[in-house]
């Protein structure tokens, strides 16, 4: 399956990387299926523990078992599809961290589908870290995640040569202009963002902006900050803060429009997030301090 430019989304989460390496989620999910196809700077791993999932990546699919690691390289676009309730998760790798620990993310493609005893080990061993939340998780999750990495570059990957042009090449150009917006939301969603302040920093008019932007998020300016605020606001609430001083220092002016915000996004209400970052399923991020 290839997806059409309406179809295809570029996601950021440059406004995690001031505080983590990389983002770690276990989840357990029922059949669902996304249309859309994203693409992203961070290199991504997919493992399943139990269940089945399909997953397109750029012209290639792949359905993905008991076991079975999916490595989805930067710029590659992707979507899923979950076919049976699954236990799965996701790994989101930082340019950053990688370039930090001596990877340069550039020179490598890692193997597409890997099912293999070592990678099963590592991955078992986070996911029993996740769960158990013991004194030295931290110091363990770092040491797996970069355990799991040197394993594939030893094993599971090549030289990346540059003669291979991934679908998001193709509307590269577009993103180049738009880019400039959300790394300046991402770093400062916290602050006043107007309309105005993007269209200069790109460089360009507000009906082409407004264009390019819901081309690139699928949504508005407005929203697309919105969901960044209610995300902060979220982990800020799991670690102890009240929903009010929450809001404001996510960026909202008051606390009942961070709720509106919060219950249109995500569901349901700020005052049902339980301490453990729950509410339908199991989400928790590594922060700096887990270094």
């Amino acid at each position: 399956m290839t997806p059409s430019n309406n179809r295809f989304l570029f996601e950021t989460f440059s406004h995690y990387w001031d505080k983590i390496p990389y983002i770690f989620r276990a989840m357990r999910a029922k059949p669902k299926k996304w249309d859309r196809f994203y693409a992203h700077e961070e290199l991504t791993f997919v493992y399943v523990f139990n269940g089945r999932l399909e997953l397109n990546i750029e012209e290639e699919k792949i359905v993905a078992s008991d076991g079975d690691l999916v490595c989805i390289n930067q710029f590659f676009t992707h979507n899923h599809e979950i076919l049976t309730e699954s236990h799965y998760a996701r790994i989101i790798v930082s340019s950053r961290f990688l370039v930090y620990n001596g990877i340069d993310p550039n020179s490598v493609l890692f193997n597409t589908f890997i099912h293999d005893r070592r990678v099963s080990e590592l991955m078992s061993a986070m996911l029993d870290e996740f769960e158990e939340k013991g004194p030295y998780e931290r110091v363990a999750m770092n040491s797996l995640v970069l355990s799991l990495i040197s394993y594939l570059l030893k094993n599971y990957s090549r030289k990346n040569d540059n003669s291979k042009k991934t679908l998001f090449n193709s509307w590269q150009s577009d993103y180049i202009h738009i880019k400039k917006a959300l790394d300046h939301i991402s770093f400062n969603f916290k602050e006043t963002i107007t309309l105005d302040d993007l269209c200069q920093i790109c460089g360009l008019s507000k009906p082409y902006f407004m264009k390019l932007f819901k081309k690139y998020t699928g949504t508005s300016p407005l929203n697309y900050i919105n969901v960044l605020r209610c995300d902060y606001a979220k982990q800020l609430i799991i670690e102890g803060m009240s929903i009010t001083d929450a809001a404001f220092s996510s960026g909202f002016n008051s606390s009942s429009y961070f709720t509106l915000c919060f219950k249109k996004l995500k569901g349901y209400l700020p005052s049902e997030i339980d301490k453990t970052g729950q509410q339908s399923y199991p989400v928790r991020s590594m922060s700096k301090k887990d270094k």
